[in-house]
């Protein structure tokens, strides 16, 4: 009890620092570059909801090559969550976090189509007590 109390008043006043002491900009960008993360887990959470089934080697490629992609692409703009973009008539910025979440789906897609996910089988039918053989 003593220990999360502690912990608590820690991290509660490293966040104080961090407000007081941070250039704005980079605290939203820091905050900004956590959407790269978190939007990762969408396939595995939403995709996970289909009645196709994905297999877990596929679900576990597309994270993390799409984390991989998502932090490289961010540290290639010196740590901005915006990346520049040309898709032939289309030019302008679009959220690292987005690009990252395209090569994850596709990374899932592409690994789904050569390692399928396993077949469960139904459960056993149970005999019911009422009619005895």
């Amino acid at each position: 009890m003593r220990t999360s109390r502690l912990t608590s008043l820690l991290v509660k006043l490293g966040a104080l620092v961090c407000v007081l002491f941070l250039n704005a900009q980079f605290a939203i960008d820091f905050q900004l570059l956590g959407g790269v993360f978190i939007l990762q887990t969408f396939p595995a959470l939403i995709l996970g909801l289909l009645k196709i089934r994905f297999s877990a080697v596929a679900m576990l490629s597309g994270w993390l090559i799409g984390t991989v992609f998502g932090v490289s692409v961010c540290w290639m703009d010196g740590l901005k969550p915006i990346h520049p973009v040309n898709f032939g008539l289309f030019s302008g910025n679009v959220s690292t976090g987005l690009l990252a979440l395209g090569v994850n789906i596709l990374i899932v897609l592409v690994v789904s189509a050569f390692f399928p996910a396993k077949k469960t089988a139904p459960p056993p039918q149970q005999d019911s007590v009422e009619n005895p053989a």
